[in-house]
């Protein structure tokens, strides 16, 4: 940075009273005032930056703990649906299935057997065999 002659800066101070001369290097004198005053200006600014910054994270961070949130619930509410189909389909095979579910279970199991081989028992011949009239 060049800096002006003291008869550059007289000249500045008596004629216009600014902090810059007519030349575009900065004066020597004024040269310390206003660089200090940019950088308290940038520093202002920088911290409102960062203010800015923070709220916008702190938003956005908001923003995805909710979102978070509502996918917790509806993952919770996919899986209850689930749940409930689940039970729906196992009621519904509950419902075609019984006659096999019959063969399952212990008593009706051996009566259900009984029956079975019995009416294989009294075949049309078997009937004959025992004297029972079968129309043929």
């Amino acid at each position: 940075m060049q800096l002006c002659s003291l008869v550059a800066l007289r000249r500045m101070a008596a004629v216009n009273n600014k902090q810059r001369c007519g030349c575009k290097n900065m004066c020597r004198a004024s040269a310390t005032r206003f660089l200090s005053k940019r950088a308290v200006e940038r520093d202002k600014e920088r911290k409102r930056e960062r203010k800015k910054k923070e709220e916008r994270t702190a938003a956005q961070s908001l923003i995805l703990m909710r979102a978070r949130g509502r996918e917790k619930e509806s993952k919770k509410k996919e899986k209850k649906k689930k749940e409930k189909l689940c039970h729906a389909e196992r009621s519904h095979r509950a419902e075609l299935m019984w006659p096999f579910a019959l063969l399952f279970r212990p008593v009706s199991f051996f009566s259900f057997r009984l029956l079975f081989f019995s009416l294989m028992l009294f075949t049309p011949t078997s009937c004959r065999v025992l004297g029972i009239n079968v129309p043929a």
